[in-house]
């Protein structure tokens, strides 16, 4: 378990495994929950018009990152974001990094939808980067949509810049952009 050091922490970072029976359940529901919500996303930000593609797109790309029966794959590391004073899970984390690699890339950050406003995705930020940190991890990367503006803005005030903007799936114009930090 990871959390900070200051004396105002209420979050630790609890890793999840395959190996056990409980986190192979929950990595089950979480990865059923990401498919649904990563296609109500894409309706709303413009991606996509069709909830019907928006939920085949979402079921792809998920599988694509993060196939059914590889969900242990190497380099990819998954967190239940834990509130400490009530032992309660209040979202979760999902990064890749691969082994011999000093870049990795925040693949899912969730806050549950009534957690959210209080400052944990701010705390959330600062534990997975101490993390990064800790594992001699050099840069950090993530993809937003554009129109995402209280996560744009939660990364612009942690340090991280804008790279590029980017057309996803149906969209026209640009729906997303990848933002990275340097983190040594």
């Amino acid at each position: 378990m990871l959390h900070t050091d200051s004396p105002t922490t209420r979050l630790q970072l609890v890793p999840l495994t395959i190996l056990i029976p409980d986190h192979r359940e929950k990595l089950a529901k979480y990865r059923e929950e990401m498919v649904v919500y990563y296609s109500k996303e894409l309706l709303r930000f413009g991606e996509f018009k069709s909830s019907k593609k928006a939920l085949k797109a979402s079921y792809l790309q998920v599988n694509q990152n993060l196939p059914e029966n590889l969900i242990t794959q190497q380099g990819h590391y998954f967190f239940d974001l834990c509130l400490i004073s009530k032992n309660k899970t209040i979202g979760y984390l999902w990064y890749e990094c691969y082994p011999g690699n000093t870049e990795a890339c925040l693949m899912y950050i969730y806050i549950f939808p009534d957690q959210r406003r209080h400052g944990l995705g701010r705390e959330t930020m600062k534990l997975y980067e101490k993390l990064l940190f800790n594992r001699n991890i050099k840069d950090s990367s993530l993809f937003v949509f554009i129109n995402n503006t209280p996560a744009v803005n939660l990364y612009i005030s942690t340090g991280y810049h804008i790279d590029k903007r980017i057309k996803m799936f149906e969209g026209k114009s640009f729906t997303r952009y990848r933002m990275s930090k340097y983190l040594l």
